[in-house]
Parts: C-alpha cells; structure tokens; sequence
C-alpha cells in the first residue's frame, strides 16, 4: 500500500489471503533502504514494492515478538491485525481493512503485559 493506504500497482491483495496491508512506498513518497550496487559506495537509496513493505510488517512483527516473547506466531498475527489503521480504501482487498501501526501494536504489548519498573 502507499503511505496513505491506497493499494498500489505492484500491491498483493486478497480479502481471504492478505491480513493486512504495509506502506512500500510508492512514486513521490518511496522508502529510503541502503543500497549496496557498489558496497564500497552503499547509500540510502529512494525504493518501492513489496520488497519493501514486506520489512515494514516483518518489523512490527520483530518489534511486537521483542516486547513479549512468549507469543505464538498466531498472538503476533492478531495484534497487527487489530491493532492497524482502519481504512476505507482496505476494505475487502484484505482481510483485516487495515495498514500496519507499530506504535499501536507496541501498545498493546504493553498494555496485555505491563512492564514491571526496574526490569
């Protein structure tokens, strides 16, 4: 999806198949990942695809597993899926409707699992 949730060209999609949608920018709002054409010389370079917006879900994922690492893939999967942006422009192109929110999922976390003072 594009960073403001609208599904774009290169977009995998499917109200059975696809959870949630993630932002892998697109046109004048890309991603920014080092590329390393030419290692000696690696820089943040403009990107966009599922190349991208696969690391984008992939790191809530790390993050919200981070924060609690008793939870099960599934756990993981229902916290995203919950805890993403609603939007319109989702609806029936997956099955939650929703964009990836990590600040939201991390909240979760904390508020299913407090973190004791001093740990």
């Amino acid at each position: 999806a594009t960073s403001n949730g609208h599904i774009t060209k290169y977009s995998n999609y499917s109200s059975e198949l696809v959870h949630l949608a993630a932002p892998g920018g697109e046109g004048m709002t890309p991603l920014f990942s080092l590329s390393t054409q030419n290692p000696a010389n690696a820089v943040l370079a403009p990107m966009e695809g599922t190349s991208m917006a696969s690391p984008v879900a992939a790191g809530v994922a790390a993050l919200v597993l981070g924060m609690d690492k008793t939870l099960a893939p599934a756990d993981i999967r229902e916290i995203m899926m919950e805890t993403g942006d609603e939007l319109a422009t989702l609806k029936n192109v997956t099955v939650s409707g929703r964009q990836v929110n990590a600040k939201n999922a991390v909240q979760k976390v904390l508020d299913l699992k407090p973190v004791l003072a001093g740990n």
